[in-house]
């Protein structure tokens, strides 16, 4: 929370503390709080395009709202319902830091769906991981690809013509998964 608006509540509970009895208006106590946003990812592949499905209990237009009145450092944010969303929820700044590395802007949050290149899937996926940014569920191409890239590249066979050129520390087998040994030539000329 802001100082200020933390310091303001804190100061109404205090002068609220001093009175036996404190009556309040029926709108002051309608008056909610929000400090989360409940985000929840979809992470998928298709056509070439990595998709981003942003799942959250604030409607697109009113997620478009909220993100420009942050970009604009609101005080406070007014929600459609009445309620309130702290400014400095921590879900508000992990989206927006989101954005910002992602390249978003407030309309791209309009959306239920943004679409961008393939090649950033992992990069995404690094993020919201990092960033703890909620659920995220990776639907099935998308985990087949981080399934590629996770395994492990299979040992390495010493090609016959080589045997007899290689010296014996050179036919280590130790030596073959290493980047310092002659691995990475055999990797790179196909061997």
């Amino acid at each position: 929370m802001t100082k200020r608006y933390t310091s303001f509540w804190k100061g109404c509970r205090n002068c609220f503390a001093a009175f036996d009895e404190v009556e309040v208006t029926p709108a002051f106590k309608k008056l909610k709080f929000k400090d989360r946003l409940n985000l929840a990812f979809g992470l998928s592949l298709s056509d070439g395009l990595l998709r981003l499905d942003l799942k959250s209990k604030l409607t697109p237009e009113e997620l478009v709202e909220v993100f420009s009145q942050y970009k604009d450092r609101k005080k406070y944010i007014r929600l459609k319902n009445g309620s309130f969303l702290n400014p400095a929820s921590q879900d508000l700044e992990k989206l927006a830091l989101l954005a910002k590395n992602l390249d978003l802007t407030a309309k791209d949050f309009s959306k239920e769906q943004l679409e961008m290149p393939a090649y950033r899937a992992l990069y995404v996926d690094q993020l919201l991981k990092e960033q703890e940014m909620g659920e995220i569920e990776r639907y099935d191409h998308f985990q087949q690809l981080l399934a590629d890239f996770d395994q492990k590249e299979a040992p390495l066979k010493l090609p016959t013509g080589l045997e007899k050129i290689l010296r014996p520390y050179q036919k280590d087998r130790d030596c073959l998964d290493e980047p310092a040994g002659p691995a990475w030539l055999w990797r790179d000329s196909g061997g």
